[in-house]
C-alpha cells in the first residue's frame, strides 16, 4: 500500500463523513483508531493512501468538511515507539 495517512476529524459523525465521502470517490478508507490527543472527541480516524492524498484533500476542502488534521501514519508509529522507550 506504501506510504498511508490519517484523516482525524472532529468528532465521530465527521469522521465517519470523511469516510464516505472518500468511499464515493474510489478512494480506499480503513477506519483506524486515532492517536490519543488532549480534548479530541474522537477515537477512530480514517486511513488513506498516499495516493488518494491529494484528492480526499481536494474533496474534503469543496465539501467544506473540516478536520483536526491529517499525519503521516508512519510518523505516529515512530512517536508511539518513542514515547514508549521515554517512559
Amino acid at each position: 500500500m506504501g506510504k498511508s495517512y490519517l484523516i482525524i476529524a472532529k468528532n465521530t459523525g465527521q469522521m465517519m463523513l470523511v469516510d464516505k465521502i472518500m468511499r464515493d470517490n474510489g478512494i480506499k478508507t480503513e477506519i483506524v483508531p486515532a492517536p490519543p490527543r488532549p480534548g479530541m472527541a474522537c477515537t477512530k480516524a480514517v486511513k488513506i493512501s498516499d495516493s488518494g492524498l491529494s484528492l480526499g484533500k481536494q474533496l474534503l476542502s469543496e465539501k467544506k468538511v473540516e478536520v483536526n488534521s491529517i499525519v503521516a501514519d508512519e510518523a505516529l508509529v515512530l512517536g508511539a515507539f518513542i514515547n514508549s522507550k521515554l517512559n
